[in-house]
């Protein structure tokens, strides 16, 4: 009966103290952890977890001799690694769409058409678009020819194409017209902002006409219209920061075919036989009656023939003499005077306006002189020498 006493009382306290060990360790408060170094990665982070030791089972150890190893520090969740935090994807945030723009109800909006071709929105018909295509096309040939004149200058062939002149701030352009064309007019500028002023170089025939180009900015684009006394010059301006052209001036094929058509038009009046403008005349009022006679030297202006019409006497010298070399032209009276009377000469004629029976050529002075007379009404013929035998 003691045993069985002595059983029950060594197993109530027994279960009293299992009991209390229970209670203490549900109560238990442990100091708060040191914090600890983040590991640099999830591994390292295990390979913590595993060094740390391993709490002894409760049951296992005696009551009287329960020691609790001080807790082992929670280890802080590992931060994730800057470059993992990089290569997260990104969540996209929607951007607020915008308010609709609110107009009035009578302003309407219409988008500009996209040109295809010059002017192609203007309600013009088909012959003023191509009009300004035309004029387009020539005045951006790019198949133009240009060439250096001395002096450095540009030589652009003129009407070919609108030349396109390059100028900048701070810098003179030339314009150089032809020698002896004068202009007539102010010349007119598209753009203020470029300052046109006149040069003159030489007088009289060299006279040559210079305008002067300066642009006050860049990036302008416009056009330049010239008057002169011979043609209209069209040329389009354009202003850089640095690029210009100093000196520009033209070829003229116009003037090069004229100038061969007015040379075989004096080639063509030399070579044609020599006629003079003559007033109308009938055969019946005109009397060749006259005779020629060579009085002294040999003079290469002696008359071809002499005739009247009835009014006027014409004296016609041959076509290679000049007006500086004519004669002199006296009239001899009925008592033998002679008297310098006054002609006209048309071509190779001379014109007197009265009617003259008896007169002599004279070239010359003194003893060097040669003379020519002619006489009406004494035509000689074989068996008549002389006037009057």
């Amino acid at each position: 009966m003691k045993k069985i006493l002595s059983g029950v009382i060594v197993g109530v306290l027994a279960a009293t103290a299992a009991g209390t060990f229970a209670q203490e360790k549900s109560t238990l408060t442990l100091p708060a952890p040191k914090a600890a170094a983040v590991p640099a990665s999830l591994e390292a982070a295990a390979a913590q977890a595993a060094e740390a030791p391993s709490h002894p089972s409760p049951a296992a150890a005696p009551v009287t001799a329960l020691v609790l190893p001080p807790p082992a520090p929670v280890a802080a969740p590992p931060a994730p690694a800057p470059a993992v935090e990089q290569a997260a994807p990104a969540v996209p945030v929607a951007k607020p769409k915008p308010a609709p723009k609110r107009h009035h109800a009578s302003v309407h909006h219409v988008a500009a058409p996209k040109r295809t071709e010059p002017y192609a929105d203007l309600p013009v018909n088909e012959p003023a678009k191509e009009a300004v295509r035309r004029s387009t096309s020539w005045a951006q040939n790019d198949d133009v020819s240009v060439s250096t004149g001395k002096d450095g200058r540009v030589v652009f062939l003129f009407g070919e194409s609108m030349p396109t002149v390059v100028c900048a701030p701070l810098r003179v352009c030339d314009i150089e017209l032809q020698k002896g064309e004068k202009v007539i007019g102010a010349p007119q500028v598209g753009d203020p902002r470029f300052s046109i002023e006149p040069g003159i170089v030489g007088t009289g025939s060299d006279r040559v006409v210079h305008v002067l180009v300066k642009p006050r900015d860049v990036g302008l684009d416009t056009n330049l219209m010239i008057p002169t006394d011979r043609r209209m010059y069209r040329v389009r301006l354009v202003s850089d920061d640095k690029n210009y052209v100093s000196v520009i001036s033209w070829d003229y094929p116009q003037d090069d075919a004229a100038a061969w058509d007015k040379a075989i038009a004096a080639q063509d009046a030399h070579a044609a036989p020599v006629v003079a403008t003559m007033p109308a005349l009938t055969a019946d009022t005109l009397d060749f009656n006259f005779q020629i006679d060579v009085e002294k030297g040999r003079p290469d202006w002696t008359p071809i023939r002499v005739f009247t019409d009835g009014a006027h006497t014409y004296i016609q010298l041959p076509a290679n003499v000049a007006l500086n070399e004519a004669p002199a032209f006296f009239a001899v009276g009925a008592d033998g005077k002679e008297e310098l009377i006054n002609f006209r000469l048309k071509g190779s004629y001379f014109v007197i306006d009265r009617l003259v029976k008896k007169a002599v050529l004279v070239s010359g002075v003194g003893g060097q002189a040669e003379r020519v007379s002619i006489e009406h009404g004494c035509k000689r013929g074989i068996f008549q020498p002389r006037c009057g035998g």
